[in-house]
C-alpha cells in the first residue's frame, strides 16, 4: 500500500501495538518495521484512552436469560418427550417473553434436540395393512 496510512490502517496498528508482534503486524499491514516503529514513536505520548474503545454487545437483547436456557436444556434432558409448548406452558412466568417459534429454535439448533415428539400411531390391523 503505498503512500500515507488511511485511519483505518493507523487505528489497527496502535490497538495491537500491545497485544500483537510488531513483526506480525508489518506482515499484516505489509509495511516494513521501522515504518510501524515511527508510527508509534511518534503516538508515543497519547494515551491508550484516546482510541475509542469496542463496542461490546451489539444486536438485539436475548429473550431468554443464559440461566434460563441452562434449566431448559435441563428440564428437557431430564423429560426428552417434553415438546416446545409444553414447556412454555409448564414455565409460563420464565418464558412469558420468548415465543413458541423461539424456544423451538433454541431446543433444536442451539441445545442440540433436533428431533421432535414421535406423534401416536393408531394400531395397524389386517384390514388397514390390504
Amino acid at each position: 500500500m503505498p503512500g500515507k496510512y488511511s485511519n483505518n490502517d493507523k487505528t489497527c496498528i496502535l490497538a495491537w501495538r500491545k497485544k500483537v508482534p510488531i513483526k506480525i503486524v508489518c506482515k499484516c499491514k505489509r509495511r516494513a518495521r521501522p515504518t510501524i516503529m515511527k508510527l508509534l514513536f511518534s503516538v508515543k505520548g497519547i494515551s491508550s484512552n484516546a482510541l475509542p474503545k469496542h463496542k461490546f454487545g451489539g444486536g438485539r437483547r436475548r429473550k431468554a436469560s443464559h440461566a434460563a436456557d441452562t434449566f431448559l436444556r435441563i428440564e428437557i434432558q431430564k423429560k426428552p418427550q417434553l415438546t416446545a409448548l409444553d414447556v412454555k406452558n409448564l414455565h409460563p412466568e420464565l418464558l412469558q417473553n420468548v415465543s413458541f417459534q423461539t424456544l423451538q429454535d433454541f431446543l433444536q439448533k442451539d441445545s442440540g434436540f433436533p428431533c421432535r415428539k414421535a406423534v401416536k400411531k393408531p394400531l395397524q390391523t389386517e384390514s388397514m395393512n390390504k
